[in-house]
């Protein structure tokens, strides 16, 4: 279980409610975190945000959802994409980094063997939080 916040009122509350108790907000379907996975020094949420976010949005939604959660640097996504079998739940597609490569964000995709690229800040793609441990 970790504390996230409601995206609504900013309360803290428990990953594994299904709404805020502060005033109500449905939570699952927003951060669907799920139960944390542990690989190396990362704890890795269990699944992808619900929705592809534009690279901005990505780094709020993460670290809104609590306590040292973040988008990965492409080094932790890296080890994310190495380890996909084992954490599982990862879509067939590119995945958002918060590191920057020619003053443009950096996504990595996990359907053709991990290339990296600078993407384009209008340019909606998966997410995956992590922390460190």
């Amino acid at each position: 279980m970790a504390l996230i916040k409601c995206y609504e009122c900013g309360k803290e509350i428990s990953s594994l409610s299904n709404n805020c108790v502060g005033c109500g907000a449905p939570t699952k379907d927003i951060y669907a975190i799920g139960q944390p996975i542990r690989i190396e020094n990362l704890e890795v949420a269990q699944f992808d945000y619900p929705d592809m976010l534009l690279p901005n949005n990505a780094i709020k939604i993460c670290r809104d959802i609590g306590e040292g959660w973040h988008l990965p640097t492409i080094e932790e996504l890296n080890i994310l994409y190495i380890n996909k079998d084992k954490i599982g739940g990862f879509n067939n597609g590119h995945y958002w980094s918060s590191s920057i490569g020619r003053d443009l964000p950096i996504f990595k995709s996990f359907n053709i063997g991990g290339e990296i690229g600078a993407g384009r800040e209008y340019t909606a793609y998966h997410v995956r939080a992590v922390r460190v441990y």
